[in-house]
């Protein structure tokens, strides 16, 4: 079996061993049951391993994976330390990202995880319909064959979507797939095409048929059919939108689409209880937004204090000493133009002032910042209860006041920016928006909202839109080669994007904020 079928097996998870094709047992461990290793391939053992499909997919894209290094390419958070790939992914000037596997192991390791665990979660996810599908096997004598295929058909088409998001491209294996073995690689609009379809699956399945699926799936409430189709709206919106690599595939979206999927969209946060870290007899954690926000490891970024408040400089001085922008405030302190930064009398806190930095110096002063992401301390850090969210109906929101402003209707999209139910006036505390705003007003006002609101949530949401409004660093890969594990495994040749000698705007960014 070729590496490309392989998948990682973590001791927590539902273990696939054998795969849709002529697979005639199923050997799994029972997620509500961690120690019951041997199951029969029963109608039961089926339905137990679809729903224990979201589980895998949240912890396979929870894992310290590509969304790490793509935080400091995009310069939404800094840091000068070599795990994940975040030195690497942030160097000034930037420098290809290195594919070789004799390479960095944390380069491997965020790219391999997450591409090979997104094929086992897909494998998991094909036999359950295949089986569900061809075989005619019935769920609970029938009864709950429309909601497992929906949510196995939602897991499919979330896996490639993020495929397509983070790599220039990948393979697609279906339940309908034949010949394995031969499988060409497919870019990355093709990848979208194929999540997009099996969303659609979900919203047809959902509309003919009414179902629950029970919270202890995704450790949260009750999913019943209508949210379930909500949820494939957004999850195509979202795709429609940041699959795009530059600003001209951007443009050219079909933003009418994208507007009637967001109006279709969730109405309330889709995500699932924190109850622990690893270690710590957790199993629904978040560890890619626990490395970002952890005190000593990352920083947020100059650029988007800079957003808060325009008298901080966007870059940290070239002399490494903190900056004294305001005279009433301490070096290093910006001001509170928004209310979601910290100051030290405040009850709301999501960017926490720190008056020293703790990075190497002789690594460069760029990676430097007096600001920490702390919004999600009293969850992570004191064992709080609260939701870790997958998908924001904030988020929903943005695409369909973006989608209003590019196909000129501009009075909805202002409508939704200055809602006071809304986080960018019940948070920020920011001025409401004149109907006299000019389309460029209103879109900056939308990004600065995903910026500032939407920081560290939403899989890989900071690279893909600083990405597709050509802001990206110039040298920065536009998006992440095929592991180089993988190009060795199948005999292919190896390649990577990124350095500024090869800046083409298709695969390494020749745009740049700061330009």
């Amino acid at each position: 079996m070729n590496q490309m079928k392989k998948y990682l097996q973590f001791p927590i998870v539902v273990i696939l061993v054998l795969t849709v094709w002529g697979c005639e047992k199923l050997d799994v461990q029972d997620l509500n049951n961690p120690n019951r290793a041997s199951l029969n391939n029963t109608p039961q053992d089926l339905e137990n391993l679809g729903e224990a499909s979201y589980y895998n997919f949240w912890y396979n894209s929870r894992l310290p994976n590509v969304e790490l290094p793509s935080e400091t390419a995009a310069d939404q958070f800094t840091a000068s330390w070599y795990n994940f790939g975040w030195e690497q992914a942030s160097n000034e000037p930037r420098l290809a990202w290195d594919n070789t596997v004799a390479g960095d192991v944390n380069n491997d390791r965020v790219t391999e995880n997450f591409y090979y665990g997104s094929y086992g979660v897909i494998t998991q996810v094909n036999t359950v319909i295949k089986k569900v599908v061809q075989d005619k096997i019935k769920l609970s004598g029938g009864k709950h064959n429309a909601r497992i295929l929906a949510l196995c058909y939602l897991i499919q088409g979330i896996s490639y979507g993020n495929l397509g998001l983070v790599f220039d491209k990948a393979f697609i294996v279906t339940e309908n797939t034949k010949d394995i073995l031969n499988l060409p690689a497919v870019p990355y609009n093709v990848i979208k095409d194929t999540a997009i379809k099996s969303l659609l699956k979900v919203i047809n399945i959902c509309d003919s048929s009414n179902f629950t699926l029970p919270g202890r799936i995704f450790n949260s409430t009750d999913v019943s059919n209508t949210y379930l189709k909500q949820l494939a709206n957004t999850y195509i919106a979202k795709f429609e939108v940041l699959t795009c690599r530059n600003k001209a595939s951007n443009d050219t979206v079909n933003w009418n689409s994208v507007l009637q999927h967001s109006l279709n969209g969730i109405t309330s946060d889709f995500g699932s209880y924190f109850d622990g870290m690893p270690g710590e007899g957790g199993h629904w954690y978040d560890l890619n937004l626990y490395y970002l926000v952890l005190q000593g490891y990352a920083r947020i970024d100059c650029r988007i204090i800079n957003l808060i408040d325009p008298a901080y400089p966007k870059h940290y001085p070239s002399n490494g000493k903190p900056p004294k922008v305001h005279p009433e405030l301490l070096a290093g302190q910006a001001d509170r133009m928004d209310f979601r930064l910290y100051n030290f009398t405040d009850s709301i806190k999501d960017f926490q002032f720190l008056p020293s930095v703790n990075f190497k110096a002789e690594r460069g002063y760029y990676h430097y910042s007096n600001y920490r992401y702390s919004r999600f301390d009293s969850l992570l850090f004191y064992q709080g209860t609260g939701l870790l969210y997958e998908f924001r109906q904030y988020e929903n929101d943005l695409y369909q006041a973006e989608a209003y402003a590019m196909t000129n209707q501009l009075s909805n999209a202002i409508a939704i920016l200055n809602d006071h139910k809304k986080p960018r006036i019940a948070r920020g505390h920011l001025s409401e928006i004149p109907l006299s705003a000019l389309k460029t007003e209103v879109l900056n006002a939308i990004f600065y909202e995903r910026d500032i609101e939407l920081i560290a949530q939403g899989f890989m949401l900071g690279f893909c839109d600083m990405r597709r409004r050509d802001i990206l660093q110039p040298g920065t890969f536009l998006h992440y080669p095929i592991p180089g594990l993988e190009l060795q495994t199948l005999n292919m040749d190896y390649y990577t994007f990124g350095g500024t000698s090869n800046e083409d705007g298709i695969n390494v960014s020749n745009g740049g904020w700061f330009k």
